[in-house]
């Protein structure tokens, strides 16, 4: 990660990656000053050292879908995108799985806003993951190249020159130039804003020039473009923002491939060609070669499932095996490809009240749960992956298992009521929660809520569901005001150790939802952002995996891989890369598309 100087050339057949994203939750103060917490371990000893492909690896050994499935693409041909005889215009049709609300990024860190920068809006640079590497590289995008000082600290990139925002009232359609930048910068580092706690670490943003813009950081830090880049920070149009005083909820102004037309709360959005857009194919041919892209909000696999029977979409994901299956005896034409890494589930507890401060509630709870059992139920292909707050590849060369969880990660019903019964809240052999379990709306929560309930009442301990809108859900777990307990959960597209460290054990992430602050984690968190060495970082993650199964902060479950299903006449479709969720839209073109020409 360490470069002085970085010049690359941004390339149409390099983006690949995997379908992550991420969201957050809650809390209030303690009633009772809390037990001790465990500290982190001085040292770790990490398994043996995996390769530089280890991550890539281990997230695509997954076992190809049986039966009339359709045609099975694997992600290296997705990685050969057909620049030649393409064809331009029509309309490609997606699901979207998440809900859409706000599409300000200054307010939103979660799937749905995502969803929009892939289309409108770019960044100074973006992922460039590839099947080969640990998911950590970044590649030119609004800015052309840049440099990184010795110390870590001074990042200097210089912009691309002619580059336009899109020319959409009140924008103009003017050049975008080093000011904008300082601009949206400015706006991420605002009090109100949800990257607050990440755009802190800024000293300085200045514009030496017109199309050069320097962030001198106050530590040094070899992953701030993880941090600051990693995610939506896209850059938009001032004008636009002003015009909306300030908060762009409904509209989004950028210099991406596609013009925003049609935006229906949370429901559906229709995208248009941007006829001023920069870039171009391999050939010098102008992009994009869509005419128009919809995104129609579909939570529902059976109904995506129904949708892609009738030839009414041409991208679906989140499907399991069965609905493959299914899909493929009806329409044997379709495309299929495993789709990424699951989101990985898990109960978090509001640690700033009692008595989920008491690390004996949380260890006596985490015993009473038993994860095989829970798997058992909520597969439904066998394909079950276990995974935690730290991806097992980051410090483990082999796939997570129960075990892997530590002695208090294993179900113990005996132990966990003796922990519950000694810190006072288990009278009789029951235990009821003092308020419910919240979540969102989402396939993957429902049931998984459900099972933990039931699994955990036939052992003493009870609680309530709550069950919310997605969008309430979300904005509960960004201000983190969740009173008792929320479903949590894992999916993080960067999985370099100090995006998954900041992510879930910085004080101030909103995606730390169990309000994790110990002395020792914090130190260790300022030594991974300084840390490139491969060794001390597969140390690192084996100490915040030992710190999370000893203090039990979440518990967690697993998941299935899910796979997304292609019409036979989308081309190009790239797997959508990283948190930012920026699969080159621009470049989908389709078989049956009217013309050859712009």
């Amino acid at each position: 990660m360490r470069r002085k100087s970085i010049l690359l050339v941004a390339s149409c057949a390099s983006l690949l990656a995997l379908l992550l994203s991420a969201c957050g939750g809650g809390g209030e103060e303690a009633t009772q000053a809390p037990q001790p917490t465990a500290k982190a371990t001085s040292a770790a000893t990490a398994a043996p050292a995996p390769s530089t492909t280890a991550v890539a690896t281990a997230i695509s050994q997954v076992p190809t879908p049986s039966g009339s499935t359709g045609t099975i693409i694997d992600r290296a041909t997705l990685a050969k995108p057909e620049i030649e005889n393409v064809r331009y215009g029509g309309t490609y049709t997606e699901s979207g799985t998440y809900s859409l609300g706000d599409l300000d990024p200054k307010y939103q860190d979660g799937s749905p806003i995502i969803y929009f920068s892939r289309y409108a809006a770019e960044k100074l640079v973006a992922f460039e993951p590839n099947l080969n590497d640990d998911l950590t590289h970044f590649a030119p995008t609004l800015a052309e190249k840049w440099t990184i000082s010795d110390d870590l600290k001074t990042y200097t990139f210089n912009l691309r020159k002619g580059i336009k925002f899109q020319n959409v009232a009140p924008s103009t359609g003017r050049e975008m130039v080093a000011d904008d930048v300082l601009f949206n910068i400015k706006r991420y580092s605002d009090k109100d804003a949800v990257q607050t706690a990440i755009y802190a670490q800024i000293e300085s943003a200045t514009a030496p020039d017109k199309y050069t813009v320097v962030l001198k950081l106050k530590e040094p830090n070899a992953w701030a473009f993880n941090e600051l880049f990693g995610a939506q920070q896209v850059i938009e149009s001032p004008e636009f923002i002003n015009a909306s005083n300030g908060h762009a909820a409904a509209m989004m102004i950028g210099t991406g491939p596609f013009i925003l037309k049609e935006y229906k709360f949370r429901a559906s959005a229709t995208f248009i060609r941007n006829p001023d857009y920069w870039r171009k194919d391999g050939n010098g041919k102008t992009l994009p070669y869509l005419d128009t892209s919809a995104m129609i909000v579909m939570g529902d696999p059976g109904t995506i499932l129904a949708a892609m029977r009738t030839n009414q979409l041409d991208f679906g994901s989140g499907l399991g095996t069965q609905h493959i299956q299914q899909l493929g005896k009806s329409n044997p034409d379709v495309r299929v490809f495993f789709s990424g890494q699951p989101s990985f589930n898990a109960l978090a507890f509001n640690t700033k009240k009692a008595p989920w401060n008491d690390i004996r509630v949380r260890r006596g709870i985490s015993m009473l749960f038993d994860k095989e059992k829970a798997a058992k139920q909520l597969s439904i292909t066998g394909n079950w992956v276990w995974g935690g707050p730290v991806p097992g590849p980051l410090f483990s060369g082999k796939p997570l298992t129960v075990a892997d969880f530590g002695q208090y990660g294993q179900y113990n019903p005996t132990e966990g009521k003796k922990l519950l019964t000694d810190a006072g809240v288990m009278v009789g052999g029951k235990f009821k929660a003092p308020g419910s379990l919240e979540f969102g709306a989402s396939s993957s929560y429902i049931p998984l809520a459900q099972v933990m309930q039931q699994l955990w009442k036939d052992n003493g301990f009870e609680f309530e569901l709550t069950q919310l809108d997605t969008q309430s859900y979300y904005t509960k777990w960004f201000l983190r005001t969740y009173s008792e307990l929320t479903m949590n959960h894992f999916l993080l597209g960067d999985l370099s150790l100090n995006a998954v460290a900041q992510y879930k054990f910085a004080p101030a992430s909103a995606h730390n939802t169990s309000f994790i602050d110990d002395p020792a984690i914090n130190q260790l968190l300022k030594d991974i952002r300084v840390t490139v060495d491969p060794a001390k970082q597969r140390t690192q993650a084996k100490q915040l995996w030992d710190f999370e199964m000893t203090n039990v902060y979440n518990i967690w479950s697993g998941a299935e891989p899910g796979y997304t299903v292609l019409s036979p006449r989308t081309r190009n479709f790239v797997v959508r890369t990283g948190r930012n969720f920026t699969g080159p839209q621009e470049f989908i073109w389709l078989t049956d598309a009217p013309r050859t020409t712009p």
